[in-house]
């Protein structure tokens, strides 16, 4: 039995956050990523394993549904953020497929453009925080 993948302080405060109502009160960028985090921690949802190796692109990947969304302020460092991706090879599929999600294509079919799963899964969890912005 291994260890939770979940920093202790990060899942203590999923916890507390449950208990005190969940999402509640948070923006609407933050609040469909709170209630995802906490219906992962209930088991209620799985988080995919692929995502494991693009992990430390979180912030970006948060940055990008932002801008995708309308929130202006992520818009010039998502930019920033797809060049640096398309300079990366181990990347660079990511940077067009980005590139349309940021032009407002919501196609999940996008993903089946990549090869790695690392890379289906990361696309995927972009476009469903896409989804979960949008809705709030």
């Amino acid at each position: 039995m291994g260890t939770p993948c979940v920093r202790t302080d990060v899942a203590a405060g999923a916890r507390r956050r449950a208990r005190s109502g969940g999402a509640a009160g948070l923006g609407p960028l933050d609040a469909p990523v709170a209630a995802r985090a906490l219906a992962a921690l209930r088991g209620e949802t799985d988080v995919a394993a692929e995502l494991w190796p693009v992990t430390h692109l979180g912030l970006a990947l948060g940055n990008l549904a932002a801008a995708a969304t309308g929130y202006g302020e992520t818009a010039e460092v998502t930019r920033e953020n797809l060049a640096d991706l398309g300079a990366d090879p181990s990347l660079a599929p990511l940077a067009p497929v980005f590139r349309e999600i940021l032009a407002g294509s919501r196609d999940p079919a996008l993903a089946t453009r990549l090869e790695l799963p690392a890379h289906r899964a990361a696309v995927a969890a972009v476009l469903r925080c896409v989804g979960g912005i949008e809705k709030a």
